[in-house]
């Protein structure tokens, strides 16, 4: 069972990679996250389920998972995805 609870608390934000997309980072508000993959897709702490061939998915440079949108609720503009194979 997953419950709702804001994807990083504000303090955890970090200023922005450049690599990352302006499409879809303002600077401030994208940041790494751990994610279970599933069947359906990428499940986010939110337990929103991203499907692995969403437009919104975007190769990460760092082999880690990274969330771009709103920190507090559940906006995502972009989900960086290290090349694991999928």
């Amino acid at each position: 069972m997953y419950v709702a609870v804001p994807l990083a608390p504000p303090a955890l934000v970090q200023p922005a990679h450049d690599w990352y997309d302006p499409a879809c980072c303002a600077g401030t508000d994208c940041f790494p996250i751990e994610v279970k993959i599933t069947p359906g897709g990428y499940r986010l702490p939110s337990g929103m389920t991203v499907p692995f061939r969403s437009p919104r998915i975007k190769q990460s440079q760092d082999m880690r998972f990274h969330y771009c949108g709103h920190p507090q609720i559940s906006l995502m503009r972009c989900l960086y995805v290290p090349n694991i194979g999928q």
